[in-house]
């Protein structure tokens, strides 16, 4: 098929979706806060797919990109709650795999769908760095993209594919389309878009699974509470001391939206998509890197740190920390009284 044709039968495929316009911007520090705050820009699906054969030519500081949803935002919250995803996308880096292989094995997990793969900025002809674009046939709802996105990276885990597993978050941008030294692409001739319900039982799994790591969470929590009261009858009686002795740093930061990619943590407030929460050996500190984490816990030489309890004094109780110190002290009681009140009466 010649490119000629080839484009002509991409702009008929786009079009029963054309209309939809994906969030997009240029650089990863693009944003619409902050001290230089630029509005985000929107690309169609058509558009993306042209630029598979035109594609930019810029450093990747200022490369264009694409979150795959209709609302503009770079919010993993916002994504999440009022996100509408019309692709599947990877991130192909680790894995010495050609094009035109990556591409069967795209063929083995979606079947016959629409789809293209194109190598990045820096790829090279011995390492061909690869993103993969698959459109849907219908949206999926932010609460779930996430968890699309993991079986996408699973599914191609089993075909000896490694992939980069920073794309699962709803807020992740990807590069589109930019030459480098080495560019190479493949676009597959079928006009059917992915049918997301199609993986209707591998979502049901992974919902289970969340929701007994839930209650497993809750349990852990509840027997923290318990050994909490332990320590303060015999004779602990310090709230953020006995708080941040029973409530792990891990436990805390899963039970308020920070999602593990490898060995760190990804902010529930960060809009750049790049895990930048790492834990002390001791687990007794978290570190930020985020700068949208800059109002929790104590400001460092670079990001912030804190423990447990600082979490806990943000998400819950609004930055107080008179407050929250109020809080975990009137849960407890010392000899029928308040872990706040004992205190109070033992100082006087």
């Amino acid at each position: 098929m010649t490119r000629l044709a080839m484009e002509h039968k991409i702009k008929d495929q786009a079009s029963q979706l054309d209309p939809i316009a994906f969030c997009s911007g240029f650089g990863k520090f693009h944003s619409e806060k902050g001290t230089r705050p630029k509005p985000y820009t929107r690309i169609t699906m058509y558009e993306i797919l042209g630029m598979v054969y035109s594609p930019q030519e810029v450093d990747k500081n200022y490369a264009q990109w694409a979150i795959f949803s209709t609302l503009k935002s770079r919010s993993m919250q916002d994504q999440t709650k009022r996100g509408q995803f019309f692709a599947l996308w990877a991130d192909v880096d680790d894995s010495p795999i050609s094009v035109t292989e990556l591409s069967k094995r795209i063929s083995l997990i979606f079947g016959t769908v629409s789809f293209f793969v194109y190598t990045s900025k820096n790829a090279t002809k011995r390492n061909t760095k690869s993103r993969v674009i698959v459109f849907l046939s219908s949206f999926i709802a932010g609460e779930e993209y996430s968890l699309y996105q993991r079986v996408f990276n699973d599914k191609l885990t089993d075909q000896g594919v490694i992939p980069d597993r920073r794309s699962e978050p709803a807020n992740q941008i990807c590069y589109l389309p930019n030459r480098g030294d080495f560019y190479e692409t493949f676009v597959s001739e079928s006009e059917i878009f992915f049918d997301p319900d199609l993986w209707t039982y591998e979502i049901t799994v992974k919902k289970e699974r969340i929701a007994k790591e839930l209650i497993e969470r809750q349990e852990k929590l509840e027997r923290s509470k318990l050994k909490m009261q332990q320590r303060v009858k015999t004779g602990q009686f310090s709230p953020i001391e006995a708080f941040n002795s029973e409530y792990p740093i891990v436990l805390m930061l899963e039970a308020y939206g920070y999602m593990k990619i490898g060995e760190r943590w990804l902010s529930p407030n960060s809009e750049s998509g790049n895990a930048g929460v790492s834990i002390s050996d001791d687990d007794g500190k978290w570190f930020s890197m985020h700068g949208s984490d800059k109002d929790i816990g104590q400001k460092g030489k670079v990001g912030n740190y804190g423990d447990a309890f600082d979490l806990f004094t943000y998400y819950e109780h609004e930055n107080d920390r008179k407050t929250a110190i109020k809080k975990v002290g009137g849960i407890f009681q010392v000899n029928g009284v308040s872990l706040t009140k004992y205190n109070q009466r033992k100082y006087m």
